[in-house]
């Protein structure tokens, strides 16, 4: 036997109701997130393609480095791991992406790469060991 008037049933309706725009609302919002969470990670990943930058790569901890200027740091990065460019980095295996700083110019970026391959190698140790203390590879960092 149901509720007289059907006064439960329409209360049901209206929590129905209440809870599919709630349920909307939050979809939209949860669409809305992912959307700009989308739109940051393809601005940074073209920032990272666009923008010039120093780095540094090694062949291990403590090893050989190697430090350059580029603007798109995703492709040079894959380069030096496929040995696609010839020269230091080839011959010493230098592969591993362990600093990058990000310019707002090319000319500032290559002053500073001139700045770092003029410093000491305790130098760049200490650069890179500030923000990377166990020389981990970066490139996972700027591919995902």
């Amino acid at each position: 036997m149901g509720c007289p008037n059907r006064h439960c049933e329409k209360n049901y309706k209206v929590i129905r109701r209440s809870n599919l725009r709630s349920l909307l609302l939050l979809h939209e919002v949860a669409t809305l997130c992912l959307s700009l969470l989308a739109m940051t990670f393809f601005f940074v990943l073209y920032k990272l393609m666009k923008q010039p930058i120093v780095y540094i790569v090694t062949n291990k901890k403590n090893g050989i480095l190697y430090t350059g200027v580029t603007s798109n740091l995703i492709k040079r990065i894959y380069e030096h791991k496929n040995y696609t460019i010839k020269g230091f980095s080839k011959k010493y295996n230098c592969k591993i992406l362990v600093f990058y700083e990000i310019h707002q110019t090319m000319n500032s970026a290559i002053n500073r790469e001139k700045q770092i391959k003029a410093g000491s190698r305790d130098k760049k140790i200490k650069l890179i060991e500030q923000t990377n203390i166990n020389w981990d590879d970066l490139y996972s960092e700027i591919i995902l």
